[in-house]
């Protein structure tokens, strides 16, 4: 574990490495490195993923914020997307993304498929919104809540759900690695 000097915001780095136990349920040999960073308002994470193996490895990193958005204020909820083109991962279909995307008296567990901006938007009633800025490696944005809870996740992905089961996540080349970042601003 690192970190930096207050003056230029605050920050830690995490590493966990393949052991016996990571083996047993992940048999690669990687290294995957998290820098969380607070600078004033912005919270950035960045994702360092290391292919230390002789083979391709597959790799779907998601990340699940959630954010504050009172039951009783979801309906006014909204999430700037363009995307069209949708997966609803309760019912297995491919669907019509509604505009506005509705978030309020029903779970929404959405796959966004076409989501072409690199960053989007959760407008909260009452509440700063929420700026996410992610990588182009992150293909897929997933929305998802539940009724009588007060949180909206919104989530950006690199895969759909179940790629690394079917053998459609991307991977790592032996001996590389890969990055991403995930950047959280209020607005």
């Amino acid at each position: 574990m690192t970190g930096e000097s207050i003056h230029d915001g605050a920050s830690v780095t995490l590493e966990l490495t393949a052991s016996d136990a990571t083996r047993a349920v992940y048999p690669f040999e990687f290294a995957v490195r998290f820098t969380y960073r607070l600078r004033g308002a912005v919270l950035s994470i960045e994702q360092v993923f290391e292919n230390r193996g002789p083979s391709p490895m597959p790799m779907h990193p998601g990340l699940h914020p959630y954010f504050y958005v009172p039951d009783a204020a979801k309906a006014g909820a909204r999430i700037s997307t363009d995307a069209t083109h949708g997966y609803d991962n309760r019912t297995g279909q491919e669907v019509t993304v509604p505009k506005p995307l509705g978030l309020a008296g029903h779970e929404v567990d959405l796959f966004l498929l076409d989501h072409t901006p690199r960053e989007t938007v959760l407008t909260r009633p009452g509440l700063p919104g929420v700026r996410l800025a992610f990588g182009s490696d992150q293909q897929v944005l997933v929305v998802w809540t539940l009724p009588g809870r007060d949180f909206v996740c919104v989530e950006p992905w690199r895969a759909r759900a179940g790629a690394l089961a079917d053998g459609t996540a991307p991977e790592v080349a032996p001996g590389a690695s890969q990055s991403t970042t995930l950047t959280l601003s209020l607005v």
